[in-house]
């Protein structure tokens, strides 16, 4: 049975597109921390001072606490969310849209070259719209910038440094995310039909649902 995919998504869809992966920013963001410490160690001829990801942790954790491995976590979230909501939220508008256009058959599943475009568009859209967030929360967590919030970030670049600071390295965003994002979707929408055409899915469906009715 082929996924067949709606363009008739409303607000939940993206909502959730946008929220689930922000959630996991509580997890993801101390390892991001670490990441642009690591990157800005040993700038201008000086001796590193991480040994590695969780030695940059433990050092970071030991000099500022729990507020120092979560910093720009508000901004973590808010660049989580806008990037994902189209990265995630448009994959099955864009997979219907094709299928109309191509005259794909009801009962033949999504092309592999519709797949990989939905997957590239999603993704370039979501590094597009989060590069702003991405450099805020770059920023904030390398410890240069006392911003509050993803907001006043934004603005005090605007202000100090123009517009289009804000889209500072968006053409490397872009590749990142169109490469990240496609491989994702689509290794997950082949996986996904492989697993519901296996016996022993569609029967625990069967059971689950028919328990459900029971109950």
């Amino acid at each position: 049975n082929p996924t067949h995919y709606s363009r008739n998504v409303g607000f939940w869809h993206f909502a959730f597109c946008g929220a689930a992966p922000a959630m996991a920013a509580v997890i993801t963001n101390p390892l991001d921390v670490a990441r642009v410490r690591m990157q800005l160690n040993g700038e201008g001829g000086a001796g590193g001072a991480y040994k590695n990801t969780f030695d940059c942790i433990r050092k970071v954790y030991a000099a500022e606490g729990v507020a120092g491995v979560q910093r720009g976590l508000t901004t973590a979230f808010y660049r989580e969310a806008i990037q994902n909501v189209p990265r995630l939220g448009l994959n099955q508008p864009l997979l219907s849209l094709f299928r109309d256009l191509l005259g794909t058959p009801a009962w033949e599943k999504d092309t592999f070259a519709a797949r990989m475009v939905s997957g590239a568009i999603c993704g370039a859209a979501g590094g597009f719209v989060s590069n702003p967030a991405e450099i805020v929360k770059a920023r904030i967590q390398s410890g240069r910038a006392d911003y509050s919030g993803p907001v006043h970030g934004t603005l005090q670049i605007v202000r100090k440094e123009g517009f289009a600071t804000l889209f500072a390295g968006v053409n490397a965003s872009l590749i990142r995310c169109s490469i990240g994002t496609t491989a994702n979707l689509v290794s997950n929408g082949y996986a996904k039909e492989y697993l519901r055409d296996l016996p022993w899915y569609k029967e625990k469906t069967v059971d689950l649902q028919l328990q459900g009715m029971k109950d």
